[in-house]
């Protein structure tokens, strides 16, 4: 069994946070899954509904819930998830997105095959609860093995092993020694994109 870290950072959420912690909740076991949720210093009532959200459960000993002194954006809010979790597998959740019930648990054996990289179906919905769009899942074995001197832009925009989103950081399961292994943090003080700044950051292994 592969211990996976669900890390959420969340700034103004207050509106559907609680949706997101509950679709984790709903992930069965616990005793394989860490959950993350760091506060970016909100301005509404997010901090008041995640700490109502772990009353109601009592405190669950495997959600950790922690508070940046100061506002600094999403990126700072991601690099303390990762600087926080020690698991095999760290996946990003938005606060304003959901996992179906039991989903984590189906890609166990995908996981314990040990890829660098594993790709979830994402579907985005409209306002009238239809779907509207599926990207792309499936796994990158090993990284470093398939980058052959490329950069990993380059590798992720271009491979056709991917074809994802690159601007998208929710839905990919990191093996958490690669990221640490190239030393891979999310830029702080950028506005936005900084999902596909992240993805396609990196030097290839010829380079190092």
């Amino acid at each position: 069994m592969k211990f996976v870290s669900i890390g959420i950072p969340v700034y103004n959420g207050g509106s559907y946070i609680e949706q997101a912690l509950n679709s984790v909740y709903l992930q069965g076991d616990s005793s394989w899954l860490q959950v993350v949720v760091v506060d970016d210093c909100p301005t509404d009532d997010t901090v008041e509904v995640v700490k109502c959200s772990l009353l109601e459960r009592d405190f669950p000993e495997h959600v950790r819930f922690e508070q940046l002194s100061q506002n600094g954006g999403v990126s700072a809010a991601r690099n303390k998830i990762l600087d926080l979790v020690d698991t095999d597998y760290v996946l990003f959740l938005d606060a304003d997105d959901m996992l179906l019930p039991g989903c984590l648990m189906s890609f166990q054996e995908l996981l314990a095959r040990n890829f660098d990289v594993v790709y979830t179906p994402l579907t985005t919905w409209d306002g009238n609860s239809e779907a509207i769009k599926e990207v792309f899942s499936g796994v990158v074995v090993d990284v470093q093995s398939e980058l052959s001197g490329i950069a990993f832009y380059d590798y992720y925009r271009e491979h056709p092993k991917t074809g994802y989103h690159v601007d998208a950081s929710c839905g990919i399961f990191y093996r958490k020694a690669l990221l640490d292994s190239y030393k891979l943090r999310y830029t702080e003080g950028m506005i936005y994109l900084e999902d596909g700044e992240f993805l396609g950051r990196g030097n290839s292994p010829s380079s190092k």
